[in-house]
C-alpha cells in the first residue's frame, strides 16, 4: 500500500482539531465565558498566542500530510511538539469541567468548551505520529517531549505576573502584620491590578497557570482570599474602591450570559459590586429652602431599572448634608406610594431580609456611619423592570453670616449599579429669598409670582457627588427667633452668637492615601494657621503611621509634621482605624480633646485592625470631639457602628482645602465666633415669634437623641422612642417599606401616618393657602362674585 495513502488525514480530524478549538478560541476571547464564570484561560495576549499555535500547528500539519507542500520539516516538528505541551496543559486545568461540559452541551453549546482541548491534544498528537512515522528517517534525531518542555516553560514565563500577584495576595490576607505590609509593598510594586480586580467579584477570581496552580497546592492559602479580604486589599494597593471602576470583562461579555453574575451582597449590609444591566433611570431632587429658620428639606426621588433575566437589588449609600436626618421614606408598589415604617434598626433589617426572602417588594433605609445612609430596594423586576423609591431629607442650613446660609446637596456615595453617561440629576429648590451656588454667586434663580424664588440645574453625578454643590440662601437678619408645634412636641428656636472654647489637647489625622496627594501641599499650608502654644499633634495614617507626639504648637511641631506632609507619603489606599485608636488612646486623659480627621474614602471594614478602635473607644474615659473633613467621594466604614459617631461632625466639603481646613482652625481652636440656632423644647419666652416649619422639631429630636447617647449608653431606649416618635433614621432606627398590611403586622410594625410625614411644598406652604383664602374674601367683598 502507498505510503502517502495510509498518513493522509481526514476531515473528521480538521473539524476537531482545527475548525472547533479555533471557534472556541474566538469565542472564549470574545465573550470571556470562561472567565466570568470559573477561571481565565487567556489572561494576555501571550496566552492567546500560544492557545492559537494549537489549532495552526495542527493545520500545518494536517495540510502537510496531505499534500506535502511544507519544506521545513524541523520547524514543523518544532511546532507540533510544543503544541502538544500547550494542549496537554490545558487539557489539565479544562478536566475538573468535562464532566459539566457534557451536561451543558445541550444549553447554548457551551459545553462544548472544555472539551475542546481534549479534542485538540489528541488530534495533536495522531498528527504528530504519522509526521514521525511518514518522516522517519529525516526526523530520527527528534523527540516531542523537548518542545512540549518550551510549551509548559513558555507558560510558566507568562503566569509569573499572576503568580506573583497570587502570592502577594496571600502575603497580604496574612494574619501576620509584617507579612500583610510586605505582600502590599509586592502588589503596590509590580501586582497585576485586573487580577485584583476578578477577585473581588464571584465566578472571575482565578487565573490557572502553572505557578498559581502550585501556589494553591502547596500555598499556605489554597482557597485565596475571601471576597471581603480581596475588597480590602485592593483599595489597599490600588487607593480607590472596587467597584469603581468597570466590571471584569464588561465590554466583551454577552448578553445571554451576563445573568450568570452572582450577587453575594443581596440583602447584606454592604454596597457590594456593580451589577450588568442595573442602572439608574432617572433622578429627581426637590426641596424648600427656609432660610429665616436655617433650614431645608427635600425629597430624592430614585427610580432603577433592570434589564437582565434574573431580579435584582439596588443599593446605594448616600451622603447627607451635615447634621441632616432621613425623615421620610415611601416606595411605589403597583404604581401607588407606600410609606415606611420606623423602628429599631435590627427589627426593620429583619423585617426586610425575611420579605427579600420571600421575593415581595420591600425598601430599607438604615445609616451607614455619620451623615450616610444605605437604601436597598428589592427585588427589580427582570427584562425591562423598574422600582421607585423616595427619600425625605431634613437639614439645618450652616450660617455664614447673619444674612446667608449654605446647603450642601447630598450625593451618591457608592452604589452598585450603573449611572449611564449623560444621565443627569434634576435638581429643583424653591425658597422666600434668592438662592445660588458658591461657584456661581450671580445666578440667584428665577422669581416666581407668589414672591418665592426657584432655582433648578440639571447635574451630572460627578457634579453631585465628586465637586459637592452648595446652595446659598438669603435670609432676613432680622429674623432670631421661631417656634414650631409638632407631633405633640413644641420647640423654640433662637439665634445666638457663639464662642466656642477652644480644646486643651489636639490631634490632627491625615489619611496618608494616594488619593489624598494632591492635596499635600493644600494641607500643609494650612498648618500655619494652628495658634500657637495650644497642645498638638500630628499623624500621618500610613503603613507606619508615622507621628508628630502632643506638644505645644510651634515651629519645630510645624516643620516635623510639614516633613510628612510630602506626595511620596501619600500612596494606596490606607487603613486608618490603627491611627485613630492611637489617637482616642493619646488623648484620654484630656477635659475637652478634639481630633481632626482630613481623610478620602475607607470603603472597607478592616477587620484586622478593627478591634483597636473599638478597645479604644470601649475602654476611652472621655471621647474626643470628632471633625470629619472628607475629600474623595465613596464610602466611609471606619466609624459605621461605633460609639464614637455620636461625637463626629462633618465640616462641609469645600473645592478649596486650605481654605476648609483653615476655616475649621478658625471655628473649633481660635474661638472665632458663629452663628447658630438654638432649640428647646417647651420653653416659654416673651420674645416676638413666627411661626415655624415642624422641621424645626425634627432637627431638635436630632439633637436630643445625639445628646443622649453622648452622654449615657444606658440612655437608648429614650433615644430610640424619641426617633420612632419623629419618624428618623438614626444610628439606632431605620425605616422599611413592605407590601401589604399583613407583613406590616407580622413583623410588628406600623407605617408612618400621612399627617407624620413631610411633604413639599414645605414650609410656607399654610401661609400660602391662607394668602389665597385672603384673596378670595377679598374678591367676594368688592366685586360681589356670586357662587350660586
Amino acid at each position: 500500500m502507498d505510503k502517502s495513502v495510509v498518513n493522509r488525514p481526514g476531515w473528521l480530524l480538521l473539524i476537531l482539531g482545527i475548525i472547533y478549538p479555533s471557534g472556541v478560541i474566538l469565542f472564549e476571547w470574545i465573550s470571556r465565558f470562561c472567565a466570568g464564570i470559573f477561571f481565565d484561560p487567556l489572561p494576555t495576549p501571550g496566552h492567546l498566542l500560544l492557545v492559537l499555535l494549537v489549532p495552526v500547528a495542527n493545520g500545518l500539519l494536517w495540510w502537510h500530510l496531505r499534500e506535502e507542500r511544507w519544506r521545513s520539516l524541523q520547524l514543523l516538528h518544532w511546532m507540533s511538539s510544543v503544541a502538544i505541551g500547550v494542549a496537554i496543559y490545558y487539557s489539565l486545568i479544562f478536566l475538573p469541567l468535562v464532566p459539566l461540559g457534557v451536561i451543558a452541551v445541550m444549553f447554548y453549546g457551551v459545553g462544548l468548551l472544555p472539551l475542546a482541548p481534549i479534542a485538540a491534544l489528541v488530534v495533536a498528537v495522531i498528527l504528530y505520529k504519522r509526521f514521525t512515522r511518514h518522516h522517519s528517517q529525516e526526523m530520527s534525531s527528534t523527540s516531542w517531549w523537548k518542545g512540549a518542555g518550551i510549551g509548559v516553560l513558555l507558560l510558566v514565563l507568562l503566569d509569573i505576573p499572576a503568580a506573583t500577584t497570587t502570592w502577594g495576595v496571600n502575603l497580604a490576607s496574612s494574619p501576620v502584620e509584617n507579612d500583610r505590609q510586605f505582600g502590599l509593598t509586592v502588589l503596590r510594586t509590580i501586582g497585576d491590578e485586573d487580577l485584583l480586580l476578578r477577585m473581588c467579584y464571584d465566578g472571575s477570581r482565578q487565573i490557572l497557570g502553572p505557578w498559581t496552580l502550585a501556589s494553591a497546592i502547596f500555598g499556605h492559602s489554597a482557597g485565596g482570599p475571601s471576597q471581603l479580604e480581596a475588597r480590602e486589599i485592593y483599595y489597599r494597593v490600588t487607593g480607590h474602591p472596587f467597584n469603581t471602576v468597570p466590571l471584569p470583562y464588561e465590554s466583551g461579555s454577552w448578553s445571554r450570559f451576563d445573568d450568570f453574575q452572582f450577587d453575594p451582597d443581596l440583602g447584606g449590609v454592604q454596597v457590594g459590586g456593580r451589577i450588568r444591566d442595573l442602572r439608574l433611570l432617572s433622578s429627581r431632587i426637590e426641596g424648600s429652602v427656609n432660610g429665616d429658620d436655617g433650614l431645608a428639606y427635600m425629597e430624592w426621588i430614585l427610580e432603577f431599572q433592570n434589564d437582565s433575566s434574573v431580579q435584582r437589588e439596588a443599593r446605594v449609600q448616600i451622603t447627607l448634608p451635615p447634621d441632616a436626618v432621613v425623615s421620610r421614606a415611601s416606595l411605589w408598589i403597583e404604581g401607588e406610594e407606600r410609606e415606611a415604617a420606623f423602628a429599631k434598626q435590627s427589627k426593620v433589617r429583619a423585617a426586610y431580609q425575611r420579605v427579600v426572602d420571600r421575593r415581595r417588594d420591600p425598601l430599607l433605609v438604615t445609616t451607614a456611619g455619620p451623615d450616610r445612609v444605605l437604601a436597598q430596594a428589592f427585588p427589580i423586576p427582570e427584562r425591562g423592570g423598574t422600582i421607585k423609591f423616595k427619600l425625605g431629607i431634613t437639614a439645618p442650613l450652616k450660617l455664614i453670616s447673619n444674612e446667608e446660609g449654605v446647603l450642601l446637596l447630598p450625593a451618591i456615595t457608592d452604589r452598585n449599579f450603573n449611572i449611564v453617561d449623560g444621565m443627569k440629576h434634576a435638581v429643583w429648590f424653591e425658597g422666600r429669598y434668592p438662592i445660588r451656588t458658591q461657584e456661581s454667586p450671580e445666578q440667584t434663580g428665577v422669581q416666581l409670582p407668589n414672591d418665592s424664588v426657584r432655582w433648578q440645574a440639571q447635574l451630572t453625578d460627578e457634579e453631585l457627588s465628586l465637586r459637592r454643590t452648595n446652595l446659598v440662601s438669603r435670609r432676613n437678619p432680622a429674623h432670631v427667633n421661631s417656634n414650631a408645634s409638632f407631633n405633640g412636641t413644641e420647640v423654640s428656636q433662637k439665634l445666638n452668637v457663639i464662642s466656642r472654647e477652644p480644646p486643651d489637647a489636639v490631634l490632627l489625622v491625615i489619611d496618608g492615601s494616594k488619593a489624598l496627594r494632591e492635596h499635600a501641599t493644600a494641607i500643609e499650608r494650612s498648618l500655619k494657621h494652628i495658634p500657637a502654644s495650644l497642645p498638638v499633634g500630628f499623624i500621618l495614617a500610613s503603613d507606619a503611621n508615622e507621628t508628630v507626639p502632643l506638644g505645644p504648637w510651634n515651629g519645630k511641631q510645624e516643620a516635623q509634621a510639614a516633613a510628612l506632609i510630602v506626595e511620596k507619603n501619600f500612596k494606596g489606599g490606607q487603613d486608618n482605624t490603627p491611627a485613630l485608636a492611637k489617637a482616642v488612646t493619646a488623648l484620654d486623659q484630656y477635659q475637652r480633646p478634639l481630633v481632626i480627621w482630613v481623610h478620602g474614602s475607607q470603603p472597607v471594614t478592616f477587620a484586622n485592625s478593627r478591634a483597636l478602635l473599638e478597645q479604644a473607644v470601649d475602654r476611652s474615659h472621655r471621647l474626643p470631639e470628632l471633625v470629619l473633613l472628607n475629600l474623595q467621594a465613596g464610602p466611609n466604614n471606619v466609624l459605621e457602628n461605633s460609639r464614637w459617631q455620636w461625637w463626629a461632625r462633618t465640616w462641609p466639603s469645600s473645592n478649596n482645602t486650605e481654605t476648609a481646613l483653615v476655616q475649621i482652625f478658625a471655628h473649633y481652636l481660635n474661638g472665632e465666633a458663629y452663628y447658630q440656632f438654638l432649640r428647646e423644647a417647651d420653653i416659654a419666652t416673651s420674645s416676638p415669634q413666627t411661626a415655624g416649619s415642624s422641621h424645626l422639631v425634627r432637627l431638635w429630636a436630632t439633637d436630643t437623641i445625639n445628646n443622649l447617647m453622648r452622654a449615657s449608653d444606658d440612655n437608648v431606649d429614650d433615644a430610640l422612642a424619641l426617633a420612632n416618635h419623629f419618624a428618623l433614621v438614626t444610628p439606632l432606627s431605620g425605616a422599611v417599606v413592605l407590601e401589604n398590611a399583613a407583613e406590616y403586622a407580622e413583623n410588628d410594625l406600623v407605617p408612618a401616618d400621612s399627617g407624620v410625614v413631610p411633604t413639599i411644598p414645605e414650609p410656607g406652604q399654610w401661609a400660602l393657602i391662607i394668602t389665597v383664602i385672603l384673596m378670595l374674601l377679598w374678591l367676594l367683598k368688592t366685586r360681589r362674585i356670586n357662587l350660586v
